[in-house]
């Protein structure tokens, strides 16, 4: 459907920073031409605005596009099989690049390319749109142009600090040198000079692990200079996650640089109900003047890759290498001996797809004990027969102290998606539908229009997306109309493909991509966004 003027008429309007009231929004050339004040009921639109396509939204929300802070779309955004379920949520502008891996900017080194792709597949898919355009580029503005005309919703994109790294140690955990370290500070520079919304990092991961605090200090003064922010997932979220925080709140302190934590959560046992505790550490650096925020998702397991849990050592030097240690004879009495190993509860750990599809839905302990073999022996053998690729659901935090982390005003509100095959986290389908049913709807802790600033203006400050997140004139037509008492998630982690509930109609850029409930898989009215 091609853009023109709308009107949308009768609804109460929720401006993205804290505001509500009623209002009509008029819609001209994909920007948001007035907001117009209601002193009367709703008649209707103005007989005056013939060329205006009016929409009745009398009894529903009219809300600025949310924004997921922290997504792994990189690929979804361009497949509409993916992100209708992030349009029926309202979301009309993804995150991407995160955890330290990006398609782009990546070594052009046809090895390097092939080793980062077969480490991140599992989560972040293939590097290619359904139309077999390619998404890998040796620098940030290639992937953004392969973008265009290719998106359903709007994509801004991180600098991977894994992408930066890969050039000068590839995927082994060492130290670099002064020279290199510069080498990366000039390349996220060229990353930002061509669009980059901040730097992100993955702490636990390959070879990001090797990072010391001196390689990061190395980076982010170039994003205190351009106000940007330092996305981490830290290095750790257990009884750790004191010592994590303060590492990125050093960084701010020394840089200047703003800090954002992705998915601020709280892992080990031994840990839970320390989230008090840890706002309060995270509240006096506010106090101090630091930029902090995070991000979160509503639900009490978090999703990954399995090879995650494996000591670095063993994945040193990346998949070629971790496989060639896996298949060695002696490894599953090693890890049988680990207590770094045998102590995870792998009751807790369901395997959420393979590159098979074998033991989908299956926790790693009932898989072991199907095949009456040890944990150790049976894990070792699935990450060899799948080629790494398999993905699990990890039922690890408590909802209480999530309650705390999503309802503090720092945070956003981030999916974390994994689109994947098997049985994926529901999150990807429902984490903004939930965040509303939980906190608007059932427990009343968040008004309608404090919601709508968490979900939408606060991604857009944190990542200075200017002229998103608000409906406000001049800004840019996302927009999302909605049933502020039915808008609810259906998707759970037995059928995590079930659609949000609720969503009216949604606009990207003033395009229609959702219009009385119905998505339009053609509308490809997304744009590859800049900072600015």
């Amino acid at each position: 459907m091609p853009n023109t003027d709308w009107y949308l008429h009768g609804g109460t309007v929720l401006d993205g920073r804290g505001g509500a009231r009623g209002a009509d929004v008029r819609i001209s050339q994909g920007r948001i031409a007035a907001i117009i004040p209601r002193t009367t009921e709703p008649e209707g639109a103005p007989a005056a605005l013939p060329a205006a396509r009016a929409l009745d939204c009398t009894g529903l929300l009219v809300a600025p596009g949310f924004i997921d802070a922290h997504t792994h779309d990189d690929t979804a955004a361009t497949d509409p099989a993916c992100y209708e379920a992030k349009i029926l949520q309202g979301v009309t502008t993804s995150i991407v690049a995160q955890d330290g891996f990006g398609w782009a900017p990546l070594s052009s080194d046809p090895a390097a390319r092939a080793a980062f792709v077969r480490y991140w597949r599992p989560v972040n898919g293939r590097p290619q749109s359904p139309d077999g355009t390619g998404l890998l580029h040796d620098r940030l503005s290639g992937y953004m142009d392969a973008l265009r005309g290719r998106l359903g919703l709007n994509v801004a994109a991180l600098a991977g600090h894994v992408n930066l790294r890969l050039p000068h140690a590839g995927f082994d955990l060492r130290p670099l040198a002064p020279a290199q370290l510069r080498q990366m500070a000039l390349a996220l520079e060229a990353a930002l000079d061509e669009g980059a919304c901040g730097l992100s990092t993955g702490l636990t991961y390959i070879p990001a692990r090797a990072s010391d605090i001196a390689e990061l200090l190395a980076l982010t003064p170039s994003l205190a200079r351009r106000g940007l922010p330092y996305v981490s997932h830290m290095r750790g979220y257990g009884s750790d996650i004191f010592d994590a925080a303060d590492e990125a709140l050093t960084l701010a302190r020394e840089t200047g640089c703003a800090v954002h934590l992705s998915h601020l959560h709280i892992s080990a046992r031994a840990a839970w109900g320390r989230a008090t505790e840890l706002i309060d550490h995270l509240d006096r650096a506010i106090a101090e003047g630091l930029r902090v925020t995070w991000d979160l998702y509503p639900y009490q397991a978090g999703s990954s890759v399995l090879y995650q849990y494996f000591a670095p050592e063993m994945q040193d030097g990346g998949p070629d290498a971790f496989l060639r240690r896996l298949r060695d004879p002696g490894t599953s009495a090693r890890l049988a001996r680990d207590p770094a190993f045998t102590g995870l509860d792998w009751s807790s750990y369901v395997i959420s797809h393979t590159a098979s599809g074998r033991f989908v839905g299956q926790s790693v302990a009932e898989m072991a004990a199907a095949s009456r073999r040890p944990v150790a022996e049976a894990v070792v053998d699935l990450l060899v027969a799948e080629d790494l690729d398999v993905g699990v659901i990890v039922h690890q935090t408590q909802e209480a102290d999530d309650d705390l982390f999503l309802l503090h005003p720092a945070c956003a509100v981030g999916s974390d998606g994994i689109f994947a095959s098997g049985r994926q986290h529901p999150r990807a389908h429902g984490a903004f539908a939930r965040f509303w049913r939980r906190y608007v709807h059932d427990l009343r802790r968040l008004s309608p229009a404090e919601a709508a600033c968490r979900i939408s203006g606060g991604a857009a400050r944190i990542h200075g997306l200017h002229g998103r997140g608000a409906l406000l004139p001049g800004a840019a037509a996302d927009v999302a109309v909605f049933d502020g008492e039915t808008f609810a998630d259906a998707a759970t982690y037995a059928e995590p493909r079930l659609p949000a509930q609720g969503m009216r109609h949604v606009f990207v850029g003033g395009v229609p991509v959702l219009l009385h409930g119905v998505f339009d898989p053609s509308a490809r009215a997304g744009e590859a966004l800049r900072p600015g």
